[in-house]
């Protein structure tokens, strides 16, 4: 259901999809903001502005509005503030477990993915010593190889912060959203792109619409088959009573000290880096 309501996900994508062209129609990134900006709140606003939704607007608008400034661009200050603008408008929202949702996952993504997504990366990386050239199948292997490393560290991080609330609010365990993600997301993007190709090109090619509408619907039919089929496998999820809110507050402090113990390691190894003088 999530994949299919309008969320801070298909805002996401929609900004990706316009980021895409103003990197190819080579406007620089301090202009990005000025067609950014009105066509994300035009989005937003005509899907029901949902909180997600909002937040993630908001996010991109804020993110981008940086370079524009001749500021640098902070993913935590941009959250903040998209947190407080919401809050300010519609105080009541802090009850709501959308926000609450939508807010501890997209921290815990822009905190948690660098925990995983260094060790993990070091998989997909190409040998070092390897000598001669590399062929391009192999470096195009190595991309898509990276892609879905990326992925699954994304994966991870979303799963961990939105497991104890899945069980807390609502009594439910779903470890196979950390495999399902490798396919769900990509699968939601190009429905997603496919349905943006139909309003666009086919508003001017008749033809093509209805070729993008099949392609949609078959992406569609594909992902619902893969979900029905993810979760009949054995512990793909569980019911369960729902846990203490103190459960929740102890696995969120282990995920903080799992940020800190990577946050010192790093800034240890940055040490060991430094040259001493001579």
């Amino acid at each position: 259901l999530h994949i299919f309501a309008i969320s801070g996900l298909h805002v996401g994508m929609i900004a990706g999809m316009i980021i895409f062209v103003l990197n190819a129609c080579r406007v620089p990134l301090s202009r990005w903001i000025l067609f950014l900006a009105p066509l994300l709140i035009i989005y937003t606003l005509a899907t029901g502005a949902r909180p997600s939704a909002v937040r993630a607007c908001v996010m991109a608008i804020v993110y981008f509005v940086a370079p524009l400034l001749r500021r640098r661009p902070d993913s935590l200050s941009a959250v903040s503030f998209a947190g407080l603008l919401i809050l300010a408008f519609a105080p009541a929202e802090i009850y709501s477990v959308g926000f609450i949702y939508s807010f501890v996952v997209v921290i815990g993504l822009i905190t948690l993915y660098p925990v995983f997504e260094q060790p993990l990366m070091r998989i997909a990386r190409m040998d070092p010593l390897r000598a001669g050239e590399v062929p391009a199948e192999v470096q195009v292997g190595h991309t898509i190889a990276r892609y879905f490393v990326g992925l699954l560290a994304a994966s991870i991080a979303a799963w961990l912060c939105s497991a104890p609330l899945t069980a807390y609010f609502f009594g439910r365990w779903a470890p196979i959203a950390l495999i399902g993600n490798l396919f769900v997301i990509p699968l939601a993007f190009a429905i997603l792109l496919t349905g943006c190709l139909t309003l666009t090109v086919g508003a001017c090619i008749g033809f093509l619409a209805e070729v993008f509408n099949h392609a949609n619907l078959a992406l569609i039919t594909v992902l619902n088959k893969g979900i029905e089929a993810a979760s009949t496998l054995p512990g793909a999820h569980a019911r369960t009573d729902p846990i203490s809110i103190w459960i929740v507050v102890a696995w969120y402090a282990t995920l903080a000290a799992i940020k800190w113990r990577s946050v010192v390691q790093q800034a240890e190894n940055a040490d060991h880096r430094v040259e001493p003088p001579v």
